[in-house]
């Protein structure tokens, strides 16, 4: 668990792809961010916010991320669905990215230099409460 509030989580998943990985879900089933309500948005957009802080300070120099939303696909009969954030680094230092082996690319797996736990340890640090807006910092 990297973060948590009463509207999300923000943790890192067991056996992560990639070296900074990072995965934010709304608590509720729902099928996309309009489903929300206000109160839900903005206390998930903070925590959002504060991830994303982290992998500013998790290594000597801020690493580059990509983040994805993960929503229903947008049609009349959406069902619901786990609302969910991925943001993810290819970097386990800032000069150093992850690339894909052959065998990597061939099996469709993959293979992390870092350890996920260790991984998740200084993400977690580094989103230590005088890093967390105090309305999520309070909620733990």
């Amino acid at each position: 668990m990297v973060l948590r509030s009463e509207h999300g989580a923000a943790f890192a998943p067991f056996a992560a792809r990639w070296p900074y990985e990072v995965h934010l879900n709304a608590r509720g089933h729902m099928p996309g961010l309009p489903g929300l309500a206000s109160a839900e948005r903005a206390e998930l957009a903070g925590v959002y916010r504060d991830v994303l802080r982290c992998f500013e300070d998790v290594a000597e120099e801020a690493l580059p991320y990509t983040a994805t939303w993960v929503q229903a696909p947008a049609r009349r009969d959406r069902h619901p669905n786990h609302l969910h954030a991925q943001i993810i680094s290819d970097r386990f230092r800032p000069d150093r990215p992850k690339r894909l082996a052959a065998g990597e690319l061939g099996a469709a797996t993959f293979v992390s230099e870092a350890v996920p736990e260790d991984t998740a340890r200084s993400s977690r640090s580094a989103c230590g409460p005088s890093r967390r807006d105090t309305t999520v910092a309070s909620r733990q």
